[in-house]
């Protein structure tokens, strides 16, 4: 026989599992995410970056119920870090960062980012003797910071061969720019959009293009590993549900596949065994030699 204080407790017992059962049957996945961190690579400043996104900011915190922060990163080395350490769950990424928080830090694509058509250039000075890559020779050359699929990755690839006298890493396209402008450097690697956007700035158009390399995928909006299944797919919903004007300001297409990166990753391993080289003096872009660092 049970006793009434057995039976008490058993009933007690029972409710409290119900209560749970319903408390879990009613939170939803996006209840769940905890803080979301929304990563951005942005040349402009934190208060225009932040500006961009704010509604966008505002809309996924409504949505989801819970504490969305932007950080833009300045540079793709800041934003290398950061993939790498996860600390961003949502990321919008250029394609050189893409792909590697796809290879590198298991990010999933989601949409593809808007812009147009754009390529990996290097450009000289107009008045330079510099007609050819091998001329490139022994001369001294900006890169942009790893993680940028235009201004490191395809250059490296395209320039495999040659010995260069020094290498530089400018923190963004327009910085690279200057340099080249004022006879710092030979040569500098960027994309032919920021090559686009910042070369007006320059009064007579001072520069030219001395190679246009493949075109390069789209960026990307990717979602960290950090999210299970279900959070990645409500998440993915609540992106696809926002109203036309914020998606715009924001800067993704949330019906269309992502680009796939696979010969994008193939290209990054394939210049990976230089980089432990690209800080020697000269600089010698094959597999195998080793000269002194500086």
């Amino acid at each position: 026989m049970f006793s009434q204080k057995g039976i008490s407790s058993v009933l007690l017992s029972f409710i409290f599992l119900g209560l749970s059962l319903l408390w879990g049957c009613n939170t939803s996945s996006s209840d769940l995410l905890g803080k979301i961190t929304v990563g951005i690579v942005s040349y402009e400043t934190a208060e225009q970056a932040l500006q961009q996104y704010q509604p966008f900011r505002d809309y996924l915190a409504k949505q989801t119920k819970t504490i969305v922060e932007i950080e833009p990163a300045f540079s793709e080395l800041q934003a290398v870090d950061q993939i790498k350490r996860q600390v961003w769950s949502v990321v919008f990424a250029p394609p050189g960062l893409a792909a590697m928080a796809i290879q590198e830090a298991e990010y999933t694509p989601i949409f593809p980012l808007q812009g147009l058509n754009d390529y990996s250039i290097i450009v000289v000075r107009k008045e330079s003797e510099i007609y050819t890559l091998k001329d490139l020779s022994n001369k001294k050359i900006a890169l942009g910071q790893k993680g940028s699929l235009a201004g490191y990755y395809l250059p490296l690839y395209d320039l495999y061969g040659l010995t260069l006298a020094e290498i530089q890493f400018a923190p963004t396209p327009k910085i690279a720019l200057d340099w080249l402008k004022i006879g710092k450097l030979d040569a500098v690697a960027v994309s032919e959009n920021q090559f686009l956007n910042y070369s007006p700035q320059f009064k007579s158009s001072p520069f030219r293009i001395l190679h246009k390399s493949r075109q390069i995928p789209s960026g990307s909006v990717l979602f960290s590993s950090t999210f299970n299944p279900q959070q990645q797919e409500n998440l993915k919903k609540i992106l696809q549900d926002a109203p036309p004007n914020l998606i715009e300001q924001a800067g993704y297409l949330p019906h269309i596949q992502p680009d796939d990166y696979q010969q994008i990753i193939q290209f990054m391993e394939k210049v990976q065994p230089l980089e432990r080289k690209l800080r020697d003096t000269p600089v010698i872009l094959t597999a195998q030699s080793t000269v002194k660092t500086k």
